[in-house]
């Protein structure tokens, strides 16, 4: 190998480490991204899911102190858990799903146990900021 080349192969050899670190601190920095983003959707998940389960009670104890066919109740709710909106919606049953909408999408189904005759209909989005719900028949309530 000649004097002049041994500088240039060095110099070829600290630019590629170079890039391989880069690349390995630009993969580790997006996976976290992606953990922390995950495990605080599930989080806001979990604390809307536990709002809307205390209103679907009080609705209920609403409902069960008067004799009206139809009770109506409106709650707030945040508009995106960390960065991502979310959905709310019903499918005729007792479970509700709530996901979220952004990279990772992150489902939530939340069975109200304390009602076995309920059925949730509607479909609520988060931009909106609040949850109009209505208590028909004493078990079906639409979301909207």
């Amino acid at each position: 190998m000649a004097k002049g080349q041994v500088p240039i192969i060095y110099l070829i050899l600290t630019i590629a480490i170079a890039f391989v670190l880069a690349a390995g601190v630009f993969l580790f920095a997006r996976v976290l991204g992606n953990n922390i983003s995950g495990d605080l959707a599930e989080v806001g998940l979990d604390s809307v899911g536990q709002q809307l389960e205390n209103s679907f009670l009080d609705l209920k104890i609403m409902a069960d102190g008067t004799n009206e066919s139809s009770v109506n109740m409106t709650i707030k709710i945040p508009k995106q858990i960390g960065e991502q909106r979310y959905f709310i919606a019903g499918h005729n049953s007792r479970i509700i799903e709530l996901r979220t909408t952004g990279n990772p999408s992150i489902p939530k189904n939340l069975e109200m146990k304390f009602w076995p005759d309920l059925k949730v209909n509607g479909f609520v989005d988060s931009s909106q900021g609040f949850i109009e719900m209505q208590l028909n028949d004493s078990n079906k309530i639409l979301i909207k």
